[in-house]
């Protein structure tokens, strides 16, 4: 006997009897499908007995989406929805997570007559911001351009911060679409001007960079151009002085 290519003879076997079909020729008809949905009930059915909002459970990755993770938590799907799978903005989740991948997490509601359930796991990640914030208003950092939105660029810092750069700050003309002049993937010069640790938001310019650098680098070009003349002006005082002996 084979199942899919494998051989079963001998194994054992639960199946739930359909149908009894009688006579010279009758047949049997099972299911494993009926036993396993059987057994999936009975264990929602436990499963709503022992759950609560703010409890924790421990589950298995069935599918990967672009609004989040489905969880089989051990008779029920739940589903994490991707802004509590990471603290990470604009993450790509299939690289983040696998099929198969056993998560621990928190029960953020649930609504057992739909049979929906909302799980979070970033109560099992650091939270950048709970840290020292590595960066402070007024610094210039080279980003790059994660995404582009009708209201601004949202750029890139490092691993775990990005900031929006709103259209006003692009430095482009007035009603030009950033589109036009930027894209993914694209290094710029930033410059913070606002952190809001409680919203978790960064407020950035391109515009405000561009305006430091080449304030900084004229200032340099003053300071160096003005000691050259001092270095010449005394070059020509010595050879006065050489000269006069």
């Amino acid at each position: 006997i084979e199942f899919k290519g494998k051989n079963i003879s001998g194994k054992k076997f639960k199946f739930a009897v359909i149908e009894i079909q009688e006579g010279k020729n009758g047949k049997i008809i099972l299911s494993q499908k009926k036993i396993s949905e059987k057994e999936r009930n009975l264990k929602a059915e436990n499963l709503k007995n022992e759950l609560k909002e703010g409890g924790f459970v421990t589950g298995t990755v069935k599918s990967i989406h672009k609004f989040g993770l489905i969880v089989d938590i051990g008779g029920i799907d739940a589903l994490v929805p991707t802004s509590e799978t990471t603290y990470k903005k604009n993450v790509d989740l299939n690289k983040e997570f696998t099929i198969g991948q056993t998560l621990r997490a928190r029960v953020v509601s649930f609504d057992w007559k739909e049979k929906k359930v909302s799980l979070t796991i970033k109560d099992f990640l650091d939270d950048p911001w709970a840290k020292s914030f590595p960066f402070k208003e007024g610094d210039i950092l080279e980003g790059s351009v994660d995404s582009i939105k009708p209201f601004g660029i949202f750029i890139k810092l490092n691993e775990n911060f990005s900031g929006l750069v709103p259209n006003k700050e692009t430095g482009l003309p007035i009603r030009t679409p950033p589109a036009n002049h930027f894209k993914s993937g694209d290094k710029v010069e930033v410059c913070i001007i606002e952190v809001n640790p409680e919203k978790k938001q960064i407020a950035l310019s391109i515009a405000k960079a561009k305006e430091l650098r080449e304030r900084s680098d004229f200032e340099g070009f003053l300071k160096n151009d003005s000691a050259d003349s001092v270095s010449s002006f005394g070059l020509l005082l010595k050879k006065s002085m050489t000269a006069k002996k």
